[in-house]
């Protein structure tokens, strides 16, 4: 056993409350890694789905040429 496996899950509500907290300070591509409800990322402007998260998958199926494949607004996140 390594000590890791001895630390207690992050309460889902304190890392949606952290969420919130970074978009209200302005941040634009904010997710909530590991809940599978809140792992996506959404278009700031027009709530598309510009990136798809599952576990370890990622697909960017809302980003073409680099802006939102359904507003046009340009999306600045570095992969």
């Amino acid at each position: 056993m390594n000590k890791l496996d001895y630390l207690p899950a992050t309460d889902p509500k304190i890392v949606l409350k952290a969420k919130e907290i970074a978009e209200n300070l302005g941040l634009k591509y904010v997710y909530a890694g590991n809940l599978q409800a809140e792992e996506n990322t959404l278009c700031p402007k027009c709530k598309n789905l510009l990136v798809k998260r599952y576990h370890y998958n990622t697909e960017m199926p809302g980003i073409k040429e680099g802006k939102c494949s359904k507003c046009n607004s340009r999306v600045e996140i570095i992969f």
